[in-house]
């Protein structure tokens, strides 16, 4: 709730200074803020914060990859041992996946 409101009072500020002051007080505030990004502690912390979400992306990433390969699995593994053969549900389950991927092609 927080950064909604700062999100308005920003932008409402914004407007007001935008209209109040006209394009030359427009272009100095730009280049301010422009400068501000662009210096060295900002940009240090932009790397860090880089860094640290990068990192975090691979290994939501790979826990992701193993929640679904596990989930699959236990998916394959229960249908096969309550719905009797293995060979009747392997060779049905390989239609399935088949129509499947034809049902994705074809978009």
């Amino acid at each position: 709730m927080k950064g909604k409101v700062a999100f308005v009072l920003g932008a409402a500020v914004g407007y007001v200074l935008g209209t109040r002051a006209g394009r030359a007080r427009y272009e100095k505030i730009k280049s301010g803020a422009k400068a501000a990004w662009e210096s060295e502690p900002v940009q240090n912390g932009v790397a860090v914060v880089q860094g640290a979400a990068s990192a975090k992306v691979a290994e939501v990433k790979a826990a992701a990859f193993d929640a679904g390969k596990d989930a699959l699995a236990a998916v394959i593994g229960s249908s096969k041992t309550s719905h009797g053969s293995s060979t009747s549900q392997s060779s049905s389950t390989s239609s399935r996946e088949s129509e499947s991927q034809a049902k994705r092609d074809a978009r």
